[in-house]
């Protein structure tokens, strides 16, 4: 599957692959969050892993994944891995457009490093 997600140790792992259809990815992202938000996190943490997409996203469809975003989580850490200039500005209009009240949202080019971000409690942005 190009898109999957997985919740381990108080975190949302949202894996992306490929080219992923947008409804097809959009639904799983909701069903991932939904998920989440049942194991009531004290502060969500999420990490979006797109280093092997193949994906160019309209601006139309990263604001609909924003607003699906900043419905359902607040003061949300959300670190976006990528290996690509594509993906970064991708990434970097993802997050102008997901609430501020939201999430705080940064981009890494290395795991490690980005979960070392979420897992830093004292970190505020």
């Amino acid at each position: 599957m190009p898109i999957r997600y997985a919740i381990e140790q108080q975190r949302l792992t949202i894996t992306a692959e490929g080219h992923v259809d947008f409804e097809e990815g959009l639904a799983v992202f909701t069903n991932g969050l939904t998920k989440y938000n049942d194991s009531q996190p004290l502060r969500p943490c999420i990490l979006i892993d797109i280093r092997l997409s193949k994906e160019n996203r309209s601006a139309d469809e990263l604001k609909g994944i924003a607003a699906m975003v900043s419905q359902q989580v607040k003061n949300a850490r959300i670190a976006i891995v990528v290996e690509s200039e594509l993906l970064y500005g991708l990434s970097r209009m993802f997050a102008v457009y997901v609430s501020r009240d939201a999430a705080v949202i940064k981009i890494f080019s290395e795991e490690v490093t980005a979960l070392q971000w979420l897992t830093n409690e004292s970190q505020i942005g």
